[in-house]
């Protein structure tokens, strides 16, 4: 393809007298008239328009449109009748020659030369014609009919001779000596990568009929590969631009003109090459640059397609690989505080590996679905990254606030390139510690106080339960006799599990509760005391 090539065939002459021949397009002067017909209707219809367009240019009648034209166009059919009927009354002998075998005369060659003389003069007799009243054409119109008069011209100058765009024949007509040769050279020139076929007719002078030449070709089109067809990338990052080469090889003794198509499917997009189209020279090589830029996750196995100029058959290059996100591992697969109490800040934590070569973003948060409990935990730090194969420590407190069990979920995204790339559950049970008072602690009694003078007695809070609690004295006093009781505000405090507090009403003293009374009325009076958890429950 884009190369010529040649073979040829020789006409021979073994008899007495000097033969002329031709390499005719058309297998015998009957077809050669069809053939001259048919472009002559045809450059009618391509100037219907124009003799239309100027007959509604004409406002006064006395110029018919197109009337010059279409007698020309009749005075050329009558012409052509004329030959045909001329063809047919000629002498069927006079089509015989002896070439090694033939007779010779030159009544066929006459006749085809007097066919295109009478072709001729009636085309030029439908040229001469269209100059009539040209006065009414615009400059496209003027256009328009020197184009038609230059088709007419061509039609009228074709001696009917063999030639295709990929064939061509040399010399395509001439004469051979008595008891000599001549040489044809038939030419193949292919503009595509494809077999192509045309027959010649080989008119020599005397013969009855024409004789078929078959020519057959095959274009031969670059012979480009790729250094490998399938390229296994294995596992690209998302969000990371890679690199990779492939090799563009020329096999051919042609220069190689060649293209890659783009790809618009959902990973092909996010392939680009560099160079995307040149030419390759034969025996040469080109390196191609492919760049694989991903924001999406997932298989695939993309095939990317190079055309070369004049094949129908494309070049394949296949892709596969899959596009995966951040390497990762996490120490725990699970968060279970197991029991807890109520309003104790508890912490758990998680470490975060990054195994992969490139920086792992991360976002943690509870995943709340309406329940108010995730606002329970607090996580440090919430957000970060994690350079390449490092560790990064997170901290997740949780402090209860409600007596239930817990069941929700830990989540971290990968901001830009997943959502719940982990899911850590939670599991706890928030419970209250029993507290009680110690044996005797029960009641207070002061006895006979006087007045305006401080008094203070011991009692005992013990906590039976696995759990710290934490507790507050509250004085229950009634509003007519308050003023009798003279308490400082009472703190709430904490008792470790299995111990027992003993507490003031506002400071820790030797662990013990000390209640104060300062009478200032003479009179009995009998009051609570109550010590309560702080989510409400007394003792």
């Amino acid at each position: 393809m884009g190369k010529l090539s040649q073979r040829s065939f020789n006409v021979i002459n073994n008899s007495d007298t000097t033969v002329c021949f031709s390499i005719r397009a058309q297998p015998s002067p009957a077809a050669e008239m069809e053939a001259i017909t048919s472009a002559l209707a045809a450059v009618q219809h391509r100037s219907q328009p124009w003799v239309t367009a100027v007959g509604a240019k004409s406002s006064t009648g006395s110029w018919q449109p197109g009337a010059s034209s279409q007698a020309g166009i009749l005075r050329s059919s009558s012409a052509l009748q004329r030959q045909q009927q001329q063809q047919q009354r000629l002498d069927p002998a006079d089509y015989q020659m002896d070439v090694g075998g033939y007779n010779s005369s030159e009544g066929a060659m006459a006749a085809g030369h007097q066919q295109q003389q009478n072709q001729r003069t009636s085309t030029a007799d439908l040229d001469s014609s269209a100059q009539e009243d040209v006065s009414l054409l615009g400059d496209e119109e003027l256009a328009t009919l020197r184009q038609i008069k230059r088709a007419r011209r061509d039609i009228a100058a074709d001696n009917q001779l063999f030639g295709t765009p990929h064939f061509a024949v040399f010399p395509p007509e001439g004469s051979v000596c008595p008891h000599s040769e001549q040489e044809v050279i038939v030419q193949f020139s292919p503009d595509a990568a494809q077999d192509f076929e045309a027959v010649a007719w080989v008119e020599l002078q005397g013969a009855g009929d024409r004789l078929p030449l078959h020519i057959k070709g095959q274009g031969l089109g670059a012979q480009v590969i790729f250094s490998y067809d399938l390229l296994d990338i294995g596992d690209a990052f998302v969000n990371t631009e890679h690199q990779y080469e492939v090799e563009l090889l020329n096999r051919g003794k042609i220069e190689a003109h060649w293209m890659l198509q783009p790809c618009h499917t959902r990973f092909g997009s996010k392939f680009s090459f560099t160079p995307e189209a040149g030419v390759l020279q034969p025996a040469g090589s080109q390196t191609v640059h492919v760049k694989l830029l991903s924001d999406s996750m997932g298989r695939f196995e993309e095939t990317f397609q190079l055309h070369l100029k004049g094949s129908q058959n494309p070049l394949n290059l296949s892709i596969k690989g899959a596009v995966v996100g951040p390497q990762f591992s996490l120490d725990v697969q699970g968060l279970d505080y197991g029991t807890v109490s109520y309003s104790f800040r508890y912490s758990q934590g998680i470490t975060i590996s990054n195994t992969g070569a490139i920086p792992l973003s991360y976002s943690w948060h509870v995943l709340e679905d309406a329940d108010p409990a995730a606002g329970e935990f607090s996580i440090m730090p919430a957000k970060g990254t994690v350079l390449p194969y490092a560790k990064q420590k997170v901290q997740v407190d949780f402090q209860p606030q409600t007596v239930q069990r817990y069941a929700l979920n830990l989540v971290m995204d990968i901001p830009d390139v997943a959502n719940q790339a982990a899911v850590l559950p939670i599991k706890a049970e928030c419970a209250v510690p029993l507290i009680s008072l110690a044996e005797g602690g029960g009641v207070l009694a002061f006895g006979q106080v006087y007045l305006r003078h401080p008094y203070t007695q011991l009692f005992t809070l013990v906590n039976e339960s696995k759990l710290p609690a934490k507790y507050e004295v509250v004085l229950q006093v009634r509003q007519d006799v308050c003023k009798n009781l003279v308490s400082e505000a009472c703190l709430a405090v904490s008792c470790c599990s299995h111990s027992a507090a003993h507490h003031s009403a506002c400071q820790a003293i030797n662990s013990a509760v000390i209640c104060s009374l300062g009478s200032v009325v003479t009179s009995d009076h009998k009051d609570r005391m109550v010590a309560s958890t702080t989510d409400g429950c007394s003792t």
